[in-house]
């Protein structure tokens, strides 16, 4: 415990960051993080393939490791740190992040609409008065070109097509909402948005990925398909038959059944990368850390995630990982990836399978991050769901809260002795207000904290609970 909370405190008090990666974490941490791949491979039946993960607390430690085969059905076929994976849809934090800097640089704006390039017009289901920003968090209306099932039957029917974006444009169907009235996914919005990247600075998609982003930050084992040859070994994909449009739930290796090449090429500036866990962490901490973009890109990229809504520019919350997590997972046939960062602790976790949608859910993928942060982390901010004392056995609502919090106990508590207090990430301790509604339901104002994320202490002297908040 003595190790982890150095480490703890290292990450929230230290002023100095390596640019790269940090030393090892000790041996025991390794050890925990190395189960929680393993126990996950072992007990589940979900996973029959491979995992591939890594971790990084930026200027304290990083580990990365391996679970399970390249291929389910060739004992030899070793998976290690160095196989390469598609990420799919985690691809759209680059796309997003290359558009935001496009904007910093005064060659596009937010408020651009997609009237503005005629290369669009002959497309009667894209709304010409749909903005820049509408496709970046998905609030156009456009239909989703990879749900079309019209579009999957002509892939899997012809495995060996390498496909164009603007083929693919043709699939995105009818619209399902008008422009800004509404929120869905639909990875029609980045194919539109890397061609108007390659328009306005007449530059193949791929190469301004790797001029940009890829080769500044060292991404070595980062490539873009189908454009980039890759130097490694691709995991084999794995998924259910029923992709294959065979009525089975058999999991099976896709090499066997099919050329790789449309699948390869039917994503692009959506999902069209292929890379490792530990590149994919690189680029988390130095994406999140304003370290990848111009500082106005990045603004843009973090006021995004603090919105109401769902979705950001490439960004969305993930609070099931651990409060004020954000990030993007990425997942289709064959492969599923997750990538989460935790600002307050600067946490960068990044989770790969080659196993795809069929055989495994977004939640399943996103618990093996979170037990990877627990194995990490001692901030009382990773017990999420979890109470690291229930002495006083109580709940909080509404969480996140504005101006005050009702605390219900379900033990009696000593009225006259309870404090609350507010823990932020630094250690600063703020006494609050707490007034009692009677039925042991208090009321506490919250309204003088700043926004972020704090751990509520509450005692009355012979008992003690903590309780995570975050603060709009």
């Amino acid at each position: 415990m003595k190790i982890l909370k150095r480490l703890i405190i290292l990450v929230l008090f230290s002023t100095t960051y390596f640019g790269g990666f940090a030393q090892s974490f000790p041996s025991n941490i390794q050890q925990k993080l190395q189960a929680v791949l393993d126990a996950r491979f072992a007990q589940s039946t979900e996973y029959k393939a491979g995992i591939s993960a890594a971790i990084l607390v930026d200027g304290v430690g990083y580990w990365e490791g391996t679970s399970g085969k390249s291929s389910m059905d060739i004992n030899t076929s070793t998976l290690t740190s160095d196989t390469l994976f598609l990420i799919y849809s985690t691809t759209k934090t680059f796309t997003a992040a290359l558009i935001l800097d496009l904007v910093a640089e005064n060659k596009i704006s937010l408020s651009d609409k997609v009237s503005k390039w005629p290369l669009f017009a002959s497309f009667s289901n894209i709304n010409p008065e749909i903005s820049i920003e509408q496709l970046l968090n998905h609030s156009s209306g456009i239909g989703d070109y990879v749900t079309n099932l019209i579009f999957q039957y002509m892939v899997i029917s012809n495995p060996a097509k390498e496909w164009q974006p603007l083929e693919m444009l043709y699939y995105t169907g009818m619209p399902v909402f008008e422009p800004g009235k509404g929120q869905e996914y639909s990875s029609s919005n980045y194919i539109i948005l890397g061609l108007i990247a390659e328009q306005v600075t007449d530059s193949a998609f791929y190469q301004l990925l790797r001029k940009r982003y890829f080769e500044p930050l060292g991404l070595n084992q980062t490539f873009f398909l189908p454009q980039e040859k890759l130097n490694g070994n691709l995991a084999n994909p794995h998924d259910k038959k029923l992709v294959l449009g065979q009525n089975s739930e058999e999991v099976v290796d896709l090499t066997k059944y099919l050329d790789l090449t449309g699948l390869m090429s039917v994503t692009w500036s959506t999902g069209g990368i292929v890379s490792v866990p530990r590149d994919v962490v690189k680029w988390t901490n130095a994406l999140y850390q304003g370290k990848a973009t111009s500082a106005q890109a990045h603004k843009l990229l973090m006021q995004s995630s603090l919105t109401d809504k769902d979705y950001g520019y490439g960004v969305y919350k993930k609070n099931h990982v651990r409060w004020g997590a954000i990030g993007h997972n990425g997942g289709a046939v064959g492969y599923r990836s997750s990538m989460t960062y935790i600002p307050d602790e600067k946490i960068s976790i990044s989770v790969i399978v080659n196993q795809g949608i069929l055989c495994i859910d977004e939640q399943s993928i996103d618990a093996i991050a979170r037990e990877m942060y627990l194995a990490v982390s001692s901030n009382p901010l990773a017990s999420v769901s979890q109470q690291i004392e229930s002495s006083l056995n109580c709940n909080i609502y509404p969480n996140p809260a504005e101006d005050f919090v009702l605390i219900n106990f379900n033990n009696q508590v000593n009225a006259d002795l309870l404090k609350v207090t507010a823990i932020n990430v630094a250690g600063v301790r703020f006494a609050l207000h707490a007034t009692s509604n009677g039925n042991n339901q208090w009321e506490v104002e919250v309204a003088s904290l700043s926004a972020g994320y704090y751990i509520l202490e509450l005692t009355d002297n012979n008992h003690i609970d903590y309780k995570p908040l975050m603060k709009k």
